[in-house]
């Protein structure tokens, strides 16, 4: 949606394929546990977008928003497991390159957890003790994103 000429308010739903290898150490032992957490997001960024003035065939801009992710996988067993639905801040930057039968604007979006990440509530772990307590032993975790994206329009 168009705001004035140099303001535009942004909708863009995504689908993000992300990969977490996290490492658990044992304080007193030594002993380490690890963990690969694979999630798929869909995800609903609104974002403000506030493009400079047009040079030739280009137009850079800046980005800041919100975004909700909705994880729609989920595993079972494992030590650490993901919430269902995260929050993030958004900051990015790109251009818009006009070429002769397109648009091409590649962009870098750099995005920061407002909730926590962790499922702490782990009733399938309680016949399981030494996994549920590496479960509740963490307090928080912020999960953050570097996302390069190219639209084509």
């Amino acid at each position: 949606m168009r705001l004035n000429s140099l303001m535009n308010l942004r909708f863009t739903p995504g689908l993000y394929f992300g990969n977490r290898d996290i490492t658990m150490r044992e304080y007193n032992t030594g002993a380490e546990l690890r963990q690969n957490v694979k999630t798929t997001c869909i995800v609903l960024p609104v974002d403000l977008k506030f493009s400079g003035m047009r040079y030739r065939q280009s137009r850079p801009y800046i980005t800041a928003g919100v975004m909700p992710a909705f994880n729609i996988t989920r595993s079972q067993g494992d030590y650490l497991r993901t919430v269902p639905a995260e929050l993030f801040l958004t900051a990015g930057f790109g251009c818009d390159f006009n070429l002769p039968y397109f648009k091409l604007v590649p962009e870098v979006k750099f995005c920061f957890g407002i909730t926590d990440a962790i499922e702490h509530d782990r009733t399938d772990l309680e016949d399981e003790p030494d996994k549920l307590k590496i479960t509740r032993s963490l307090r928080k975790a912020l999960s953050r994103m570097v996302v390069f994206t190219f639209y084509f329009e």
